[in-house]
């Protein structure tokens, strides 16, 4: 006679150590309650991919159907073998099968540190499981919840428990529903590092959000994207004025809401940031006014993108000077689908040259740059040859062809160690073909060889754009 000792199934078997992959997941069979007749065409289909054929990008469907069915004992095994594991829940879930998945996690808490939620409609009994079963998970860092629909009753009140393992919360939503209340809910529960709110057609309750924003600690990373800043705006004032934390501020995308930021709300948004520790800064497609406001108020500024706005010559180019007159340590610059012209690539070409921190210029799609403008191109091309810093350039194809192969060629003539890498969607790389240490030193080298701090012609530039702000006064060797 034998006798057989059992380990509960919550309890991480000895074995798992020695077992494969394979063997465990063979395994999992073993506690399905359900038949073969009775399991859904998604069911079996799931089980096949990630049992028989070890695809462990079938483990949230898996997941998924686990719950619809019930199977509670298989699902707990399952979660057991997992640690801080990622899991997509999508299609039809309810209050049973979120009861389901918690009655689960409680016996394997440490399971699933990444959760996103796909194309739910979730009603109250189902958001309230959901809001029970989060706590649970003691270290799930980040949660996503991508066009999910919560339809609250007006007597219904959401509340969490506290979730302060969560540091990242996404909430991306592009239909008419009612999600403000689940997103309060959630804020208000966190202590997050990063949030991300965008596509709310309906606009948020921003004075409750912005009340909400004022308890968070550790926020480092916020973005609000089309979620009708424009008017709203004056709510935000407080929290960003007073947080300590703040390093990334991302208000992208709302002119496809509404008309974007007027001159005065961002003259507001300026003067609220002045002496902030702000490193990144998106206003790409945010944008009603023309930009005149100082951004010399940012002196750790380090990544800021106005692409997507109207912004012609007048407005970019005292921009561009209060960045060289302040010394902002800027490494990166986007101003993609604009409408500069001349006087602003004038600009852009003494600030190139003058910065010893800026990697990254990104100018595609300049609106009559691309027709009408590609011989002042190369008064830039020129800057790039003599930047110490630059490591990448963003150009419309049709510019790259017809400026900056001569300028390329120059510059390999000239030292064989640099290399064009290639010219693809309009970006250059600048690199160091030898591959030994940093791939700027090369660059830096040969730029504070050959004197790379403004010239005579350089400092004429620089007088000259005000002039030519205001519009495109041909140079003298145009009129020619």
């Amino acid at each position: 006679m034998f006798t057989t000792f059992s380990t509960p199934i919550h309890s991480p078997s000895p074995l798992v150590g020695t077992q494969t992959s394979g063997q465990w997941k063979l395994d999992l069979m073993l506690h399905l309650r359900t038949n073969a007749q009775a399991r859904s065409p998604g069911f079996t289909k799931a089980l096949d991919a990630y049992v028989l054929k070890d695809k462990e990008s079938a483990m949230s469907l898996l997941v998924c159907e686990l719950m619809r069915h019930g199977e509670d004992k298989a699902l707990t095994y399952l979660l057991c073998k997992l640690d801080a594991a990622s899991l997509d829940l999508m299609g039809t879930l309810g209050e049973a099968e979120f009861g389901v998945l918690q009655s689960a996690m409680e016996k394997a808490p440490r399971a699933i540190g990444k959760l996103q939620l796909l194309d739910l409609c979730l009603d109250n009994a189902a958001v309230g499981a959901m809001l029970r079963l989060l706590p649970v998970m003691k270290v799930l860092h980040s949660l996503s919840l991508e066009h999910v629909e919560a339809n609250k009753m007006p007597w219904f009140e959401w509340r969490c428990q506290d979730l302060y393992p969560l540091k990242n919360l996404t909430v991306e939503c592009w239909s008419e529903c009612d999600i403000h209340e689940l997103l309060l809910a959630l804020v208000s529960a966190s202590d997050l590092e990063r949030l991300s709110v965008k596509g709310i057609p309906k606009g948020l309750p921003h004075k409750e959000l912005a009340a909400a924003l004022g308890s968070q600690r550790a926020l480092v990373s916020l973005h609000l994207g089309v979620v009708v800043l424009a008017g709203n705006l004056k709510f935000y004032v407080d929290y960003l004025r007073n947080s300590p934390t703040l390093r990334t501020l991302d208000f992208s995308g709302n002119r496809q809401s509404r008309e974007g930021l007027d001159d005065e709300e961002v003259k507001i948004l300026f003067r609220t940031l002045t002496g902030k520790p702000l490193e990144r800064l998106s206003l790409n497609q945010a944008l009603q006014s023309k930009m005149r406001h100082s951004i010399g108020v940012l002196p750790t500024l380090l990544d800021l993108d106005l692409s997507g706005n109207r912004l012609t010559d007048a407005s970019v180019v005292p921009v561009i000077l209060q960045l060289i007159d302040a010394n902002v340590p800027l490494r990166s610059l986007k101003l993609n689908e604009c409408e500069n012209g001349p006087a602003c690539l004038d600009a852009l070409a003494v600030f190139v040259m003058s910065s010893k921190t800026l990697e990254n210029l990104s100018i595609r799609r300049l609106g009559p740059l691309d027709f009408f403008c590609r011989g002042d191109l190369d008064s830039l091309a020129e800057a790039v040859d003599k930047s110490p810093s630059l490591r990448s350039l963003g150009v419309s194809p049709v510019l790259a062809d017809a400026n900056f192969r001569p300028t390329w060629n120059k510059v390999q003539q000239r030292n064989e160690q640099f290399k064009l890498a290639r010219i693809e969607h309009g970006m250059f790389e600048i690199f160091d073909a030898g591959g030994v240490g940093d791939p700027r030193s090369l660059a830096r080298r040969t730029a504070e060889s050959e004197g790379a701090s403004l010239s005579m012609r350089d400092a004429r530039n620089l007088r000259s754009i005000n002039r030519r702000a205001a519009g495109y006064a041909p140079r003298p060797s145009e009129g020619q």
